[in-house]
C-alpha cells in the first residue's frame, strides 16, 4: 500500500470520481476552490504559496525552485 499527496487547486473533479482518498470510503476528492468561499489568486501564485507554507511547516528553511520545472528542491538547514 502506498500513499501520496495531491493538492487540487481547481481541477475538473469529474476525473476523480473513482478515487477513494486515504481509504475513507464515505469521502470524495475535493479542491481548494470547492472548499473556500473566495476567489483564488492565479494558479502560479497559489502553487508558490502552498510550497512555501508546506516547507515552513515541515521545517525546511530554504526552498529553491528549479528553473522551468514542476519540482522543487528543499534545503533543510539544521541549526
Amino acid at each position: 500500500m502506498s500513499f501520496g499527496l495531491a493538492f487540487n487547486i481547481d481541477p475538473n473533479l469529474n476525473y476523480f470520481g473513482h478515487v477513494v482518498p486515504s481509504r475513507i470510503i464515505d469521502k470524495e476528492v475535493t479542491s481548494l476552490k470547492r472548499e473556500i468561499a473566495f476567489v483564488l489568486p492565479a494558479e502560479g501564485l497559489t502553487r508558490e504559496q502552498l510550497i512555501f507554507c508546506f516547507g515552513r511547516i515541515f521545517g525546511y528553511n530554504n526552498v529553491i525552485r528549479k528553473q522551468d520545472a514542476l519540482s522543487f528542491s528543499y534545503i533543510n538547514e539544521i541549526e
